[in-house]
C-alpha cells in the first residue's frame, strides 16, 4: 500500500483497502481502521462527499453489505464506511482476536510441511504490494505481470511458487 501511496494510485490504494475489508468483515482486527487512517494521512482528498446517499436499513444481509462495500470502488465516503460497521455488528460478529503471521514463514507454525512452503499471510502480502482478488476460497495474486492462483484458509493463502515470487521481488528491490 505505501508504494500505492507514494504514486498516488488511487486504485491500488482502494484494491488494498477492500482486500482488508473483505478479509475482515467484522472490522474486528482492527486492521481496516488502521490502513484507512493511514492512508487519510499521506493521501490528502481521499475520502469522497456523500452524494446524500441514503440506506436501506431495512435490508441488513450479505448481499446488501456487499452491495455497499462494493460501491466504495467508486469512492471512499464515511458514511458508508460506518454504515457498514453497524451492519457488519449484525452479520459478522467480531472474532476472538488473532496475531497474523508477519514473519514469512508461512502455516502459522515452524513445521516443515509442504503446505507451510507454499503458504503466506494474506496481510504480509498486502504490505509488499500485491494485489489480491479474492472470490470464496480461491484467490488471484497480482504482482505487476505476475499472476498466480491461490486457495485462501483462514489468514493464509496458499500458492505453488509464492515464496519464490516474493524472494524475487524483494531481490529486485
Amino acid at each position: 500500500m505505501k508504494d500505492a501511496i507514494e504514486n498516488k494510485n488511487e486504485k491500488a490504494i482502494i484494491s488494498a483497502l477492500q482486500t482488508i475489508l473483505n478479509t475482515d468483515r467484522s472490522f474486528g482486527n482492527g486492521e481496516f481502521d488502521r490502513a484507512l487512517k493511514y492512508v487519510e494521512d499521506n493521501v490528502s482528498g481521499f475520502m469522497k462527499p456523500n452524494k446524500s446517499e441514503t440506506f436501506n436499513k431495512n435490508e441488513w444481509d450479505e448481499d446488501y453489505w456487499v452491495e455497499i462495500s462494493t460501491s466504495l470502488y467508486d469512492g471512499y465516503v464515511r458514511e458508508k464506511i460506518d454504515f457498514l460497521k453497524k451492519m457488519s455488528e449484525k452479520l459478522y460478529p467480531k472474532k476472538e482476536k488473532t496475531s497474523p503471521n508477519y514473519e514469512g514463514k508461512g502455516g502459522g507454525n515452524n513445521t516443515d510441511n509442504s503446505d507451510s512452503k507454499n503458504s503466506k499471510d494474506i496481510q504480509y502480502l498486502i504490505g509488499l504490494g500485491f494485489e489480491i482478488i479474492k472470490e470464496g476460497t480461491t484467490v488471484i495474486i497480482k504482482f505487476g505481470s505476475i499472476v498466480i492462483n491461490g486457495v485462501i484458509e483462514g489468514t493464509k493463502i496458499f500458492a505453488d511458487g509464492i515464496h519464490e515470487i516474493i524472494e524475487k521481488h524483494k531481490n529486485d528491490k
